[in-house]
């Protein structure tokens, strides 16, 4: 019952984000604070969102639809599974 609700408010904030971005003409943006991003994702994009050790952030805008993503660089690098370069660790 849950999932179906989530899946729902999901399905319903795609709906209101998808009629935004067609009136107002934008293929991404943010909407109420809520980013989306409809244009085709290319490598390039993909690896600035998911895989970008430049950028300090974990949660990043979407690659395609709406809401977020993750970047697993700096999720890794928190958890301490990545050393960042040049940040050797002596014992």
């Amino acid at each position: 019952m849950i999932s179906k609700l989530i899946r729902l408010v999901f399905l319903v904030a795609l709906a209101v984000v998808g009629v935004h971005a067609y009136r107002e003409r934008k293929s991404h943006g943010v909407y109420y604070g809520v980013p989306f991003d409809f244009r085709v994702p290319t490598p390039d994009r993909v690896m600035d969102r998911m895989w970008n050790p430049d950028d300090s952030r974990v949660i990043t805008p979407t690659v395609f639809g709406v809401g977020w993503s993750v970047n697993l660089y700096q999720a890794g690098r928190d958890m301490g599974f990545i050393q960042p370069e040049g940040n050797e660790s002596r014992r």
